[in-house]
């Protein structure tokens, strides 16, 4: 195979980059994508760094270097707990790394951070990820236009919403670079007798509607007294679903949290379905690796889900309303009972993933994106952060100065507390890309309903 014509790094600036990232979970989407993008830009020559959000309680830096010891990584110590604590960590990540270029990963103290630096006279280009599809987080980074050089969505409808709306980005600094996954390693385990099995992979929480599993299970049992079900992840969840293994005996397994060599290995190959119940998503890195796999999703109408258009409804997944768990058990039903239909979509699934999204496409695109970024980064775009106002005060800096000599901590009681992610404090420009992504998502679920008989004119819709 011929290397693609891609961008190197520019040897004139160097080739550092540092990738912030809050390692609350030893094992999730965001940890997967900081794994993958890390891996990606060192094969591509760059040299990279993850700066790892430390706390009290939630944010634990020494799992993660425990489970990915060939990381280079940097410790971001805000263990007072303080808003000036986490600002002043950041900062002095940047500082003791000197990159050329930082990718920041779904921190709300990372902005101000780099307007103290940038007002110090240190200049980068600041590349802001936005993973999902939530209207806050998008808010969020309008609302910090003026710190951020260019935002990278990895999902579709994000990129479409933050140039479109009112005020919003120019399009020249907005970015799609989708997912991307890693083939099968592993044959298939699926049963061949009338066990079937139906998968859930991720956070045992709310916000991922892990709820409706409960019923969902429940219901999709008295059709069938064969299926299993088997999680993967972990989450406050976790004792319900344990439970709900006791209810139905050796039909409900739990593998608690697992890391993606033991999903691979163990989890993918031996499902036939992946459950999804989340009612907002991005570029699900979880759909990718089943599908990868061969494993078929059925999964919540979630918000994003026809603007993507990886999930091609009756082609290579099934969609049921969101929160409807008695629709997703009897379209789980009747899929588990059409050998020939899950054959078939199994293949589909598997064939879109390892031809559309590979590992070498995703760091092709995103060590081209960087070269561009970083050669682009121009002396008039610098001198405009200059001018940009700080939110520093003398009296905040001495508190906190005062809080790390006498050991004080501020005590949070959840992880997006000890290290808060993207926050918008307009609640009117939530609204407005909310009213935005639905606009954009009817309209793209129009074009599928006329494009559905051609998966190739669906996609085509969607990208106009």
């Amino acid at each position: 195979m011929t290397e693609r014509n891609v961008m190197r790094p520019p040897q004139s600036f160097g080739s550092k980059v540092l990738i912030t990232y809050s390692p609350t979970l030893d094992v999730c989407g965001i940890g997967s994508f900081t794994r993958t993008l890390y891996g990606q830009l060192e094969r591509k020559g760059w040299v990279a760094t993850v700066a790892l959000a430390w706390g009290q309680v939630f944010n634990d830096p020494r799992r993660f270097e425990a489970l990915n010891a060939g990381i280079r990584t940097v410790r971001m110590d805000g263990r007072t707990g303080s808003e000036e604590g986490r600002i002043k960590a950041i900062a002095r990540a940047i500082e003791k790394v000197n990159p050329s270029l930082v990718i920041h990963n779904n921190l709300n103290s990372g902005f101000e951070a780099v307007r103290r630096l940038r007002s110090k006279g240190m200049f980068f280009p600041l590349v802001v990820l936005n993973h999902g599809a939530l209207p806050e987080h998008a808010a969020c980074l309008l609302a910090n236009q003026d710190v951020i050089d260019h935002v990278v969505c990895v999902n579709r409808l994000s990129s479409l919403v933050m140039s479109s709306v009112a005020d919003g980005f120019p399009p020249e600094r907005i970015h799609y670079i989708p997912n991307a996954v890693p083939g099968p390693t592993s044959a298939s385990k699926r049963s061949t007798n009338q066990i079937k099995r139906v998968g859930y992979a991720g956070r045992l929480v709310e916000d991922k509607g892990f709820q409706d599993i409960f019923p969902f299970f429940r219901s999709l049992a008295k059709l069938d007294s064969f299926i299993e079900l088997w999680v993967a992840g972990e989450g406050p969840l976790a004792a319900e679903l344990k439970a709900l293994g006791e209810e139905f005996p050796g039909r409900v397994k739990y593998l608690g949290n697992v890391t993606g060599d033991t999903l691979y290995r163990d989890f993918y190959p031996a499902i036939d379905i992946l459950i999804h119940f989340s009612s907002s998503e991005g570029w699900s890195l979880t759909m990718g690796e089943a599908m990868a796999n061969g494993v078929v999703p059925v999964t919540s109408a979630f918000r994003g889900v026809y603007t993507e258009a990886l999930l091609r409804e009756g082609y290579n997944a099934l969609l049921f309303p969101i929160g409807d768990s008695d629709s997703a058990s009897r379209i789980v039903f009747e899929l588990l009972r059409n050998e020939e239909k899950l054959n078939e979509m199994s293949r589909r699934a598997s064939e879109v993933i390892l031809t559309e999204f590979t590992l070498e496409h995703f760091g092709d695109n995103w060590s081209s994106e960087l070269s561009r970024f970083v050669e682009d980064y121009s002396t008039s775009r610098q001198s405009q952060k200059q001018n940009i106002y700080i939110k520093k005060s003398n009296r905040e800096s001495y508190k906190e100065m005062a809080r790390q000599l006498l050991r004080r901590r501020f005590h949070h009681q959840f992880a997006t507390e000890e290290w808060p992610t993207y926050q918008s404090i307009d609640k009117q420009v939530v609204i407005k890309v909310e009213e935005k992504m639905n606009e954009l998502e009817q309209k793209n679920l129009l074009s599928v309903g006329i494009n559905q008989a051609c998966p190739e004119r669906m996609i085509q819709a969607v990208n106009v």
